[in-house]
């Protein structure tokens, strides 16, 4: 067997990670270069110091979860939970360190009944909350000078928790209007506590599962107290199991008189802002795993879908097309350490004070190659990234050396041009590229990739923020052979202008493999300051079609040089075109099939 010069550290995904080897370098592995964010689950520094419950993860013990490496033939084993809470739910104060329950009891937490809330004796409440590998565990306090018994579903006087899956709230809101009614999905879910402890879902006949959600209470001082142990099953759609973030929100429902119908006030943790959005604060579980494990994974394991829970357990239901020919490898820390040699890399990935990442691995189910995309650039100085830092993504080919060892026989840069960046800081003020994403466009051609980016720059009172997808073919004599923009937008104190494209992937002429209709939508506004009273200017808006046409010959796109194409128009939408349709989520690029697609 052939050694490899590089090495892999079961260290955190930060430059960190990162040492040299004599003459040689380590290439370390990211699936991701930055969180992706979800708004508008982030709160703003002031109101986490007065609202965020939790500021520190849990450090319940988890066990070991093993993920599919390959494809769905492959054993997918995911521990079950425990079938019953790890702590006894009897509103008893044992085993819970209350040193940490937040208070809720201002004026600025009223959601309704602003008029006829009289303090804090008459509603308010305090709360904490923990995890373990099976459940949530949340215990609060409340006051009320008058308790009024109702159901749960139709609460007046309790509690609802609200829970919310932020990944696929943020999955469902990129996919097209037509295809949300479809799935008819949720993200969230609402548990509604009596003061007595009797519980249900929210406003629905919906019953919950058995064993997903636990209640007691007891009276208290001016009020009473729950304690609560909600299961993943309380969820009905999530989208990663273990299940390592969730969104959550305690809302505070009274009313004084029995005769009403619906509640007269409502405290919340996390008042809703002017837009009306309800807010949610996220925290960390450390990995909740079902009840009882889904016998079958995903199609890949990042794959872009669902897990539904249904009475015969959890299935997955994927929204992205999945090539057949390419599976993609989560261990990339295994691959690093497979590979032969840094050759012929370029020079900015092998020269000195440079670092190289691993962002994203597929390898062909004959095991013949591996497609390998590789961030490459300067290592940050002690005093944080040079002005004249570089940095480059390089596509990277590699074919096995022996039955475990990889070489690399092919490399080239994505862009035409370095950035003028570190791996994953920016050069002083100047802008940071970064969540990016490598996928096989072989529904074009068997040679075809799309990388996906996203760019921030954020300076005081201006912003540009933009995403995007390069082209390349490494069978063709300029490997990158074009892009698209997905979204733009740009601000600064008086104007704003957000553009965002749906692209769609489909045969627009007589030529084999499909073509590019993007259609570009451009919204200019005026504003009253930075990012507030933005409206659209006159004539501000326009929608603008794109066409270009692939090459085969060429292995290149072509831009269509007529004003109008008839099979890619302004109207054109999901429903109306045969292909598929480009997918950006977060580090994730993907397909997704039109109804009219074969």
């Amino acid at each position: 067997m052939t050694p490899s010069i590089f090495r892999s550290l079961n260290l955190p995904c930060d430059r960190r990670a990162l040492l040299t080897l004599g003459t040689g370098l380590l290439l370390a592995a990211c699936g991701s270069s930055q969180k992706v964010e979800v708004d508008p689950f982030a709160m703003a520094a002031s109101e986490r110091q007065k609202t965020d419950i939790l500021d520190a993860p849990t450090d319940a013990p988890r066990r070991a979860v093993e993920r599919p490496a390959a494809g769905p033939e492959e054993l997918y084993m995911v521990p079950e939970a425990a079938g019953q809470p790890g702590r006894t739910i009897d509103a008893a104060p044992e085993g819970w360190d209350l040193s940490g329950l937040r208070t809720f009891d201002a004026r600025q937490n009223l959601v309704e009944g602003t008029t006829r809330w009289s303090g804090p004796d008459d509603a308010s409440f305090k709360a904490t909350l923990d995890a373990d590998e099976g459940y949530l565990y949340f215990w609060i306090e409340v006051r009320d000078d008058q308790i009024v018994d109702s159901h749960p579903q139709d609460l007046l006087d309790g509690v609802v928790i609200s829970l919310r899956d932020p990944e696929l709230d943020t999955l469902l809101s990129s996919l097209p209007e037509s295809m949300r009614r479809a799935l008819d999905m949720r993200a969230d879910a609402a548990i509604a506590i009596n003061a007595f402890g009797q519980l249900a879902n929210y406003r629905s006949s919906t019953p919950l599962p058995e064993g997903a959600a636990l209640a007691s209470s007891r009276p208290s001082q001016g009020g009473y107290v729950i304690e609560a142990a909600l299961a993943l099953e309380a969820l009905p759609y999530i989208t990663t199991m273990p299940l390592n973030e969730i969104a959550f929100r305690i809302d505070l429902l009274d009313t004084d008189d029995p005769a009403v119908t619906r509640h007269e006030k409502q405290l919340s943790m996390l008042p809703q802002t002017r837009d009306d959005a309800p807010r949610f604060a996220i925290y960390e579980t450390g990995g909740l795993l079902p009840r009882i494990a889904p016998e079958q994974g995903p199609p890949r394991f990042d794959a872009l879908g669902a897990w539904r829970r249904s009475e015969q357990g959890w299935s997955f239901q994927p929204f992205e097309y999945i090539p057949q020919n390419w599976q993609v490898i989560e261990d990339l820390r295994q691959v690093a350490g497979q590979v032969v040699d840094k050759e012929p890399l370029p020079r900015i990935c092998t020269g000195a004070d440079q670092e190289m990442w691993l962002v994203e691995v597929y390898e062909d189910r004959g095991r013949n190659n591996r497609v390998a995309l590789v961030l490459c650039g300067s290592a940050p100085a002690p005093g944080g990234c040079a002005d004249n830092a570089t940095t480059q993504l390089v596509w990277a080919n590699l074919r096995p050396e022996d039955e475990e060892m990889w070489r690399i026989t092919q490399s080239f840069e994505v862009f035409n041009e370095a950035l003028n960046q570190c791996p994953f800081e920016p050069a002083g003020e100047r802008p940071l590229y970064r969540d990016f994403s490598l996928l096989p466009l072989n529904v074009v051609d068997a040679s075809l990739w799309a990388v996906g980016w996203q760019m921030r720059h954020d300076l005081p009172r201006q912003r540009n923020h933009r995403a995007g997808i390069a082209f390349v073919d490494p069978r063709a004599p300029s490997p990158y052979i074009g892009d698209v923009q997905l979204r733009r937008e740009e601000a600064t104190a008086t104007s704003r202008v957000a553009a965002s494209s749906r692209v769609y992937l489909a045969n627009l002429d007589q030529v084999e493999g499909y073509d590019i209709c993007e259609i570009e939508e451009i919204d200019t506004q005026s504003c009253s300051g930075f990012l507030e009273g933005c409206n659209t200017v006159s004539r501000g808006f326009e929608r603008i079609p794109h066409v270009k046409n692939w090459a085969p010959r060429d292995h290149r796109f072509e831009r269509y040089l007529l004003s109008n194409h008839p099979r890619c128009r302004a109207s054109t939408g999901f429903d109306s075109i045969e292909g598929f349709k480009i997918l950006q989520v977060g580090n994730r690029l993907g397909l997704i099939p039109t109804p009219k697609s074969p």
